[in-house]
């Protein structure tokens, strides 16, 4: 059995993704199922993750403290 996962992102940046993915040989859903496979197998998140301060140019992007506290974390 399988299951849909949806987001929303914005169309400039997925088209972005897809370019380069495609540059990989990839798709979004297999490079997606290649990060899900990632975080189940070491049980974290694949990459480092850095907190920034936000700026006029990041307009919308969360710091990592942010997303804590929106997690309830």
């Amino acid at each position: 059995m399988t299951s849909l996962i949806q987001f929303r992102m914005p169309s400039e940046e997925k088209q972005k993704l897809e370019s380069i993915l495609k540059s990989m040989g990839l798709d979004c859903p297999t490079a997606f199922r290649m990060f899900a496979a990632q975080v189940i197998a070491q049980k974290k998140i694949p990459f480092e993750i850095v907190a920034f301060e936000k700026n006029e140019s990041e307009e919308g992007i969360l710091s990592l403290e942010e997303v804590k506290e929106e997690l309830g974390l």
